[in-house]
């Protein structure tokens, strides 16, 4: 691995408080596109997000500017814990078409509950 043998980390498992992982910007307009290819009649996505990173201020600018473009209501439900994302699911809008979830860490440390809820109201 590159960051490896370049001496930055040891293991990217274990990254010993240095760099651990990277974020490339431009790829959410790209999600959405995808998205509409998966579920062409897609009018409406819900959006847990914490904005635990830069990068999810970032994600939900593009998100919204693709949106926009695609036609697409964004329904977006900020948690900052997981009591949050235990109710923002149980609030999900009725009409949402997909779940999109972005840069986040707080949101992909619950993915269980959230791959559970989307089963459960069988939406992508």
């Amino acid at each position: 691995m590159l960051f490896r043998s370049s001496g930055i980390v040891s293991s990217l498992a274990r990254p010993g408080g240095h760099l651990s992982g990277i974020q490339i910007r431009g790829s959410t307009p790209k999600l959405m596109e995808w998205l509409l290819k998966i579920v062409p009649d897609a009018k409406h996505v819900f959006v847990p997000v914490s904005f635990d990173t830069k990068a999810a201020g970032q994600s939900v600018f593009d998100l919204k500017e693709a949106a926009v473009q695609l036609g697409i209501q964004v329904t977006l439900a900020e948690v900052s814990n997981d009591k949050d994302i235990d109710s923002v699911l149980g609030d999900l809008p009725a009409d949402a078409d997909a779940l999109v979830l972005l840069h986040s860490i707080k949101v992909f440390s619950n993915i269980d509950k959230i791959i559970l809820k989307a089963n459960e109201t069988n939406i992508p």
